[in-house]
């Protein structure tokens, strides 16, 4: 369609009231950040986790520093 698949996720949160999101990224890491930014088109925050290796599931979670 018209749009990337994790936009559709990030629309689909935002209608159930989420707002902060946490992208870990790595593979395509510059396209993510470039088509995203940092939400203020979507009036939403999202910040990013660099992944230089993989960490799992849950592994990136253990790199956000301020998690609420």
């Amino acid at each position: 369609g018209e749009k990337a698949i994790m936009e559709h996720n990030v629309d689909r949160l935002v209608s159930f009231g989420i707002d902060d999101f946490w992208f870990s990224i790595n593979y395509l890491a510059n396209q993510i950040k470039e088509y995203f930014g940092n939400g203020i088109s979507k009036n939403i925050n999202i910040e990013y986790i660099n992944e230089n290796k993989p960490l799992g599931t849950i592994g990136a979670a253990r790199k956000i520093k301020h998690f609420k």
